[in-house]
């Protein structure tokens, strides 16, 4: 395992005058860009800037998360994402999926309506249109 400044090919770790190479066995698995963009394979890379798993019936309960501070109940099937660092801007995708119960088996979906640059807000709704709590709450940023 070797980091290699991809600008003048000298192995090490330090102040790169160009790109950065992480290469395992020769070949080229993950750079850095000068401009900071991640490549994975050549080819950019994309990942979530936070995500969590949320228990929404009775009181709200986290069970794992990142960059995610808390989650606010604003009333039946209606939450509050929080996230611990701000987007730069509210031009993200929000991805959500979830379920109202373990033995649910209807047309349960989850909609996000206002975004800001520190939260997201996401809405539980059975396919009659009802709102719930759902037990399973899934909550990805990308952005």
């Amino acid at each position: 395992l070797e980091f290699i400044d991809a600008g003048s090919g000298v192995a090490g770790v330090g102040n790169a005058s160009g790109p950065l190479a992480l290469t395992v066995s020769g070949t080229e698995r993950l750079g850095i860009e000068s401009n900071g963009n991640l490549q994975h394979l050549s080819k950019p890379a994309y990942f979530s800037r936070a995500w969590v798993n949320f228990n929404g019936s009775g009181t709200v309960s986290i069970r794992g998360s990142g960059n995610v501070s808390s989650i606010t109940d604003l009333g039946t099937g209606n939450y509050l994402v929080n996230l611990s660092t701000a987007m730069s801007n509210t031009n993200y995708s929000v991805v959500a999926s979830g379920r109202l119960s373990t033995n649910s088996s209807g047309r349960d979906y989850i909609t996000t309506e206002v975004k800001t640059t520190s939260s997201a807000s996401i809405k539980d709704l059975a396919g009659n249109g009802v709102f719930y709590d759902y037990v399973y709450n899934n909550v990805i940023i990308i952005g």
